[in-house]
């Protein structure tokens, strides 16, 4: 299954606002307008990311991902159980968001 425009949007809008925090950042409405402008004028104008699910995957990778602090999101989460994970545990939750 391929993920829509609106999903891309909707991670965009959930992720970057709380990726946003440090003060040389701009503000999360702003950085979530720019990059979702950018990747969707990217799948504009390139056929093969209509079409290619990995080109698209990397697209992704590149200009959403950074943006993210998985870390943050997966103990955000998880809740109580985060401080109950040991170190094999979080280390492979980092793994996993990072593909």
């Amino acid at each position: 299954m391929r993920p829509s425009i609106g999903t891309l949007v909707f991670l965009l809008a959930a992720g970057l606002s709380a990726a946003a925090r440090a003060d040389d950042m701009p503000m999360p409405d702003v950085l979530v307008k720019t990059v979702t402008l950018e990747v969707v004028d990217l799948i504009a104008r390139d056929a093969e990311l209509k079409a290619g699910r990995e080109k698209l995957a990397q697209l992704i990778d590149e200009k959403v991902l950074p943006h993210f602090d998985f870390m943050a999101m997966t103990a955000h989460v998880a809740g109580p159980s985060w401080k109950k994970a040991d170190a094999e545990q979080k280390s492979a939750s980092r793994r996993s968001s990072a593909r």
